[in-house]
């Protein structure tokens, strides 16, 4: 199965969500799929330049809505 993104969060209780996209992109299997951030974490300018090169989007949890979602997905 393909799929079309991945909503991933970076604090998860077992692994980190640093750990997952690392995973994720050196997969060969996954590494083209696209990653957004959905988090509550504050990000340092250094995480976020970091996440940028990597991920589609960084979405904060505390501020996002359903439109935002949505424009991320049509770009898909």
């Amino acid at each position: 199965t393909r799929f079309n993104a991945i909503f991933l969060d970076l604090i998860m209780p077992t692994i980190s969500g640093w750990d997952i996209l690392t995973i994720i992109k050196n997969d060969p299997a996954t590494a083209s799929i696209p990653v957004v951030i959905l988090t509550g974490a504050l990000l340092s300018d250094e995480e976020t330049e970091r996440l940028q090169s990597r991920v589609l989007s960084i979405i904060n949890k505390r501020t996002f809505d359903n439109e935002q979602i949505e424009d991320i997905l049509k770009g898909i």
